[in-house]
């Protein structure tokens, strides 16, 4: 056993995601170091094989901080989800905050705000706050709307979704379900996976930007695209829930169902036309006049 297996497990992890963020991740690790706690914290980062220089970035400052950070070097490209299946997998700790190597925290207070609410509140299993949206020219364009400081499942189910720079969970300690593999939007649905076991806390303070950038995984798709991928990721997704929850994944998905029926066939895919179309016929009477009146107006 080495050394550094022995030290017991901080309060929290930090878990950061990166590929090819040569241009970002030093101000990503620097937001994360600069974090004031009364708690001990450390850093996973796991890296997919950067091609840029990223990864001698990540071994520099493991040099530097070497019991603090912890270095999950993919070997081979295994791509997003399996890199951040592992990655979230490999703390101990009590809590985990999250980020992506092109974002940054700004507010070195963020942690601890974060830990005193789930701290306090044994309801609360998903704790996240306001952000900035930065351009490639490093104009911040926005704050985000706010919204309500206690949510739900059914909440994040319909219109809510916390940007993963932003987020602190309790660790569920266990292996994640084999469908995080393969959904579109895994983010989101790992938010509403947390939900089953408690509702999330909103902070209205921004104290993190989130890129936006021609690579970023949602910014480079579509709108097209991105309407099949939200779709596809309610389907894909069902399974994860109990019945309970199901419920509130099967309205949604009568919900999106017109729009995606309407992509799909401009698009000529008509297997997945077919599977949204058996949704759209699956939906309340009163649902299927509501969207024929829009299409009509």
């Amino acid at each position: 056993m080495s050394e550094e297996s022995k030290i017991p497990a901080p309060l929290l992890s930090v878990c950061l995601i990166t590929y090819n963020h040569a241009a970002y991740i030093r101000q990503a690790i620097e937001g994360v170091l600069m974090q004031k706690t009364t708690f001990d914290f450390d850093l996973f980062i796991a890296d997919d094989c950067s091609t840029d220089g990223t990864r001698q970035i990540l071994l520099e400052y493991k040099a530097k901080l070497p019991t603090k950070i912890h270095l999950i070097l993919q070997e081979t490209n295994v791509g997003p989800a399996r890199n951040w299946i592992r990655l979230i997998e490999s703390p101990t700790s009590k809590y985990i905050a999250y980020l992506e190597g092109d974002d940054y925290w700004t507010d070195a207070a963020k942690l601890q705000r974060q830990v005193d609410v789930l701290e306090s509140r044994s309801d609360i299993v998903l704790v996240y706050h306001n952000t900035a949206d930065q351009s490639e020219q490093g104009t911040i364009l926005k704050y985000s709307d706010p919204l309500p400081t206690i949510q739900t499942f059914k909440d994040f189910t319909f219109c809510l979704y916390a940007r993963s720079v932003s987020i602190v969970f309790r660790n569920q300690r266990k292996k994640l379900p084999i469908q995080f593999r393969t959904i579109k939007l895994g983010d989101w649905s790992f938010s509403l996976y947390l939900l089953e076991n408690g509702n999330a806390f909103y902070i209205h303070d921004a104290m993190a930007v989130y890129r936006i950038h021609s690579n970023g995984a949602w910014n480079s798709t579509s709108p097209r695209e991105n309407t099949k991928r939200v779709f596809e990721t309610f389907l894909e997704s069902r399974e994860i829930f109990s019945k309970k929850f199901q419920e509130f994944i099967q309205e949604r998905l009568f919900f999106l169902a017109p729009s995606y029926c309407k992509v799909t066939f401009l698009e000529l895919e008509l297997r997945k036309f077919w599977v949204g179309l058996r949704w759209f016929l699956a939906s309340p009477i009163s649902f299927k006049v509501l969207v024929l009146r829009r299409l009509l107006a």
